[in-house]
């Protein structure tokens, strides 16, 4: 699993994701997202269910948030359930998430910045620019490989 933080103008949210969701969270930036929702959105295409996974996910901790403090929702943050697609999504919303947020996890992190139109990966991560991608059914992977190119104003940096 790795750490996936995306930022738009608005929010910053984080998750736990097997390293192959993030070359589809990339992919989906060539569709040149300004905001998380279109992010998740152009990343179906790669992912199905990836939106309504991260979104579940985010209403946990927003449930937890709220029905049991601050205290019990960094435990969810810090929680790993083993493997899946998604897990333990959170939006930054103090000081500790945002340090939780930009922390690398087990395989590294990976941080979409859709306002700096930057991606920034761990240095053991390998995002590319162009490729093809593998779709996935939300079940299995396909056989369909689809091409992405990332617009030239986004960068892509290391950790």
């Amino acid at each position: 699993m790795i750490r996936v933080t995306v930022r738009d103008r608005e929010q910053t949210i984080s998750f736990l994701a097997p390293p192959a969701i993030a070359d589809r969270l990339v992919a989906g930036c060539a569709a040149n997202p300004t905001t998380v929702g279109e992010l998740l959105l152009a990343t179906e295409v790669f992912q199905r269910g990836i939106a309504s996974n991260v979104m579940a996910s985010l209403m946990e901790f927003d449930k937890a948030l709220h029905r049991l403090g601050p205290a019990s929702a960094y435990e969810v943050i810090m929680a790993t359930k083993g493997e899946g697609t998604v897990q333990n999504a959170f939006q930054v919303v103090d000081n500790q998430t945002e340090v939780a947020a930009f922390l690398a996890v087990d395989r590294g992190l990976i941080i979409l910045d859709l306002r700096a139109r930057t991606i920034r990966a761990s240095e053991n991560l390998q995002v590319m620019a162009s490729g093809e991608i593998l779709a996935h059914s939300g079940d299995e992977l396909s056989d369909r490989a689809i091409t992405y190119i990332l617009p030239k104003e986004w960068s892509i940096e290391t950790l």
